[in-house]
């Protein structure tokens, strides 16, 4: 995407005149930390969890919750087409959708957002074509495998990757 500025009454393509810049910080890895947010009140607890920026700088999130269909019990069709929303303060502020390849045996959906200081963040993901605002739409609770009361039941969605980047 081009960059633009206006300058003595006409519009200049700054594109290839903006000079490399570095950025400080530290990556942590918080996959096996954070999790996606399910609406459930009875199944996994972890999963229902929101979040604080409380590192005092402005933060870069990278989220990568997913999908493997096969240990739980899914078929291919069922993610097909899922979606994820990352949210801010509960507002949106970033959306991937799955293409809809009925073929994948593990759904990944990532999300890259930021997050200022002291605000509250989370990561929902929903079924294909359901609006987000219905509650009965998003992935929740933990897979059976068909078999009701299976002692290896475990959260439809996981969190594959999660990073913050913590700005300097």
């Amino acid at each position: 995407m081009a960059v633009n500025i206006r300058q003595n009454g006409s519009w200049n393509n700054i594109t290839f005149d903006i000079a490399p810049f570095a950025v400080s910080g530290t990556w942590s890895d918080e996959t096996s930390n954070r999790f996606y947010r399910d609406i459930s009140m009875t199944d996994v607890e972890q999963a229902k969890r929101i979040y604080t920026n409380t590192s005092g700088n402005l933060m870069l999130v990278r989220a990568v919750p997913g999908i493997d269909r096969i240990p739980r019990g899914l078929n291919n069709t069922e993610i097909s087409g899922s979606f994820a929303i990352a949210y801010v303060d509960d507002l949106e502020v970033a959306r991937f959708r799955d293409n809809g390849t009925n073929a994948a045996d593990k759904l990944r959906i990532e999300l890259q957002f930021f997050v200022p200081q002291g605000s509250e963040y989370y990561v929902k993901c929903y079924k294909a074509d359901h609006p987000p605002d219905d509650a009965n739409t998003s992935w929740q609770g933990t897979s059976t495998n068909g078999v009701a009361g299976d002692a290896n039941d475990q959260p439809i969605i996981e969190t594959i990757e999660w990073f913050e980047f913590t700005f300097q």
